[in-house]
């Protein structure tokens, strides 16, 4: 008996020294990832990130993952003090080497962006594919991370967990800010035979549904993945053609009480393919030229545009990556007063930018470091007036389309009303709540009572603005006008089948302008701004949880709301479905 003791201490024995070997290979590894993570960048894939280092770094990650996944390793996460070290060590080390297995293909595909122009339209398609496996996997890293008890930690683990913390946040903005962008550049240089492009550059400083007033325009034609810029100018250029006359969704001019013969409210619509459509037809209107799509983007893209081409001149201004959204959205205003003089900056801007990206080559790392900039943030659809096309624009996630499905789907658009560019200064927050269950829609549905809320602060100065930046359209002869005051036109799309609204504005009711749009209620109406004042909207209604035969039409919610320049947080409160029955 006592030799079966004495074997089994035995085995104990060189069980622990094995796990304590595996755990100091795994936290030696794990340390030489962390300074070597050091020597890299703040996560922008920049040029400071070649391969050789980041494969020096996976290799270490690798080796830390193996031991991470050994049985006897993975126990030793359930002993008091050192278990949350090699909890933590396990989750670092497999987490990082997933993301730089996929990271690796990411780097060299952008490496060869700036080399073979021939090649960019499959440079593109293969770096899109890859931002996909990269999100993916730093999605289930940063799941992961919040599993890790930071208080808990020894060796010095709380500094590198909070390091690669760090690092995951920067390299999700910059997926997320870039995947867009990419799969639009990526599926345009792609298409067979020749397409024309209607670049729409909006102005987020005056919004609109899209994005912004469409202050300027480019026009592309791809032929075989070769770009050729045909047309380019600011919207002086198009207004010089008159008005409009195209037709429209019925009923659609009604909505948001936007002049649908003016092509600065072309965007109005929060259907992005109901705009492009608009658009198509416009510039056949007014120019004979067929549009085979469009792309809509505001200052935010036009950023990572100038980082691509790695900085841009004009009227004596060198535009970077890093100042290109502050000077369209306000210095310009302040430096050139003069509209012609400021339209002629836009247009030249325009010409500069596309005129280098179309006969030179791409400088990736001023792009990726664009891209890591939570300054140049955006919106970016496209519409294309081939079906099969936006078919795949849908699938991408890039069509903008208000869905008609029942289900808790809700839009929150805002137009200014005011005709100025004082939402340069627009700070909003939006929340989307699924409230309590077992109440019933005015069709005797099964629902559950629903609230957006909407936080809107205007952080205009009450003095200095330029007299271009300040206007107030909206006012009637005889009232009152105050600078740096703003109008914004609100609409709020409920799910498919809601009914009961009510509209407070600063607890206040609030009457609103009923519609319905591709089979959603939409209630509009305006909020004032005073400069420095904050006004908070609520809005309920009774969404339904099942259709008229019962049938659960419960679904994950989904929430789309506007950025604004001054910034901008979204959030949905959804604890769990409604039972049926």
């Amino acid at each position: 008996m006592s030799r079966v003791r004495r074997l089994i201490g035995w085995g104990l024995a060189i069980l622990v020294l094995y796990s304590a070997t595996m755990a100091f290979v795994m936290l030696l590894s794990l340390t030489s990832t962390y300074e070597k993570l050091q020597t890299l960048s703040k996560g922008d894939l920049s040029e400071s990130i070649d391969f050789e280092q980041l494969n020096s770094v996976a290799l270490d990650t690798q080796r830390a993952a193996s031991a991470a996944s050994d049985p006897a390793l993975r126990a030793l996460e359930f002993i008091p003090w050192l278990g949350s070290d090699i909890h933590a060590a396990r989750v670092l080390s497999t987490g990082l080497n997933e993301t730089l297995q996929v990271l690796l293909p990411f780097v060299e595909q952008r490496d060869a962006l700036g080399l073979n122009k021939a090649q960019l339209p499959k440079t593109l398609k293969a770096l899109s594919l890859s931002t996909d496996s990269l999100e993916q996997a730093v999605e289930r890293f940063d799941e992961a991370l919040t599993s890790v008890k930071s208080n808990e930690l020894h060796f010095g683990l709380e500094p590198k967990i909070a390091r690669v913390k760090s690092l995951i946040s920067d390299v999700s903005l910059a997926i997320n800010q870039g995947n867009p962008l990419l799969k639009s550049a990526a599926l345009m240089l792609n298409q067979p035979g020749k397409t024309r492009w209607f670049i729409a550059t909006q102005n987020a400083s005056e919004l609109r549904a899209a994005g912004g007033l469409i202050g300027s325009y480019a026009i592309l034609t791809i032929d075989d993945g070769k770009i050729h810029l045909d047309d380019f100018g600011a919207d002086s250029k198009l207004l010089a053609k008159g008005k409009l006359n195209v037709s429209y969704a019925s009923g659609i001019e009604n909505i948001w009480g936007a002049d649908f013969t003016d092509w600065r409210d072309i965007n109005a619509s929060a259907h992005i393919p109901d705009d492009g459509k608009i658009l198509a037809d416009a510039w056949k209107q007014k120019f004979g030229q067929k549009i085979d799509g469009v792309l809509f983007f505001s200052q935010g893209t036009v950023a990572h545009l100038v980082g691509s081409a790695g900085q841009v001149q004009v009227a004596g201004e060198t535009l970077t990556h890093e100042n290109t959204v502050d000077f369209l959205t306000k210095d310009i205003y302040a430096k050139f007063t003069d509209v012609k003089k400021k339209n002629a900056v836009v247009s030249k801007l325009m010409e500069k930018l596309f005129q280098d990206l179309t006969e030179n080559k791409v400088d990736a790392a001023n792009l990726l470091k664009s891209l890591s900039n939570e300054k140049n943030v955006d919106d970016i659809f496209l519409w294309s007036a081939d079906r099969n096309t936006q078919q795949e624009i849908q699938r991408l996630g890039l069509s903008g389309e208000v869905p008609t499905a029942a289900g808790s789907d809700v839009i929150v658009e805002i137009n200014n009303g005011g005709g100025n560019k004082l939402d340069a200064y627009l700070k909003a927050s939006y929340t989307y709540e699924l409230g309590k269950c077992g109440i019933k829609t005015w069709d005797d549905l099964n629902g559950r009572e629903s609230k957006v809320f909407i936080t809107l602060t205007n952080s205009a100065p009450k003095t200095g603005l330029p007299k271009y930046v300040n206007p107030r359209l909206d006012l009637r002869k005889g009232q009152k006008y105050v600078p740096s005051s703003n109008l914004e036109v609100i609409s709020v799309y409920a799910p498919v089948g809601s009914t009961d609204e009510v509209i407070l504005v600063d607890g206040q009711d609030e009457g609103a302008t009923f519609s319905t749009y591709r089979e959603h209620p939409v209630y509009t109406f305006s909020v004032e701004l005073m400069p420095g004042q904050t006004r908070t909207v609520e809005v309920t209604f009774i969404e339904p949880v099942s259709d008229t035969s019962g049938k659960d039409i419960q679904r994950k919610p989904s929430f789309r709301t506007q950025r604004t320049l001054a910034g901008t947080t979204s959030s949905v409160k959804f604890e769990s479905f409604c039972p049926i029955g």
